[in-house]
């Protein structure tokens, strides 16, 4: 976390404006972060996930422009910084901007964003060799860990904060480009973080909840299984035998949650 802090500091971001979201519920992490703020703002909060955390962070810097949300073990440099932050500012059109994710010991793109197949709406990855390979990309979603957005824009369509964890950014990405705003990925820009994947649970929980917000009657009947399937093909693979119980646990957590939305 502090490495991230400052090193958006040291890219040339004021301190006065950067606002730390610590919900991690740890009051060893809260006053450690509090000790070492110099100019920055830490605000601590009960954990309701990553949508609720950014949409307080949000409220906190309201008169900025533009507001880059960041995960605490992302890593980005001055040029990639500005790059996604002039996307937004110099095209009226464009409402989020980011880079390309690297690995964080290495330098192998593992995110540019990616597209929404078109009846399913099942995520695909931008496969990318390089970032030298990559123009400015109009992108249906951005990952969360390191996006610029237009302030406005965000205070005016918030993260919903029913996902909890993951799919939250390509829902709200879906609705900023349903409202006709751009979302984009920047030239030459690069971020550091690791990657784990997405929890079998949690990805196909969400997955129902945001085909149910954004699909039509065959992709809220067909997309679930598809991709709760695919995500058990992929647990049997590798061996992950408690992935395939928590791929059907999410499907119908997903489910159960539509339903007490519903009621």
């Amino acid at each position: 976390m502090l490495d991230t802090v400052r090193g958006v500091v040291e890219a040339g971001v004021p301190a006065e404006a950067v606002v730390v979201v610590d919900n991690s519920e740890d009051d060893g992490i809260a006053d450690g972060l509090r000790a070492a703020a110099h100019g920055w703002t830490v605000l601590t909060v009960p954990n309701h996930g990553y949508g609720a955390a950014a949409n307080i962070g949000v409220a906190a810097v309201a008169d900025s422009e533009v507001v880059l949300v960041l995960t605490h073990e992302v890593v980005i440099d001055a040029p990639s910084l500005a790059a996604v932050i002039s996307r937004v500012r110099e095209d009226p059109r464009v409402a989020a901007s980011g880079p390309a994710l690297m690995l964080t010991d290495g330098d192998q793109v593992w995110s540019r964003g990616g597209s929404l197949s078109p009846r399913l709406l099942i995520p695909r990855g931008i496969q990318t060799a390089s970032v030298a390979d990559a123009a400015d990309t109009d992108v249906h979603w951005l990952d969360g860990a390191c996006v610029a957005y237009r302030t406005s824009v965000l205070l005016a369509t918030p993260f919903r904060e029913d996902f909890f964890l993951y799919f939250e950014e390509t829902d709200l990405h879906a609705r900023l480009r349903a409202d006709g705003w751009r979302v984009v990925t920047a030239t030459g820009s690069t971020a550091h973080q690791g990657t784990q994947g997405m929890p079998s649970y949690l990805g196909c929980r969400n997955f129902v909840m945001f085909v149910w917000a954004h699909g039509g009657r065959l992709a809220r009947i067909v997309a679930p299984l598809h991709f709760t399937l695919r995500s058990v093909a992929i647990a049997v693979q590798e061996r992950r035998w408690t992935g395939v119980q928590q791929s059907v646990a999410g499907l119908l957590a997903g489910y159960q949650s539509l339903a007490r939305g519903r009621s």
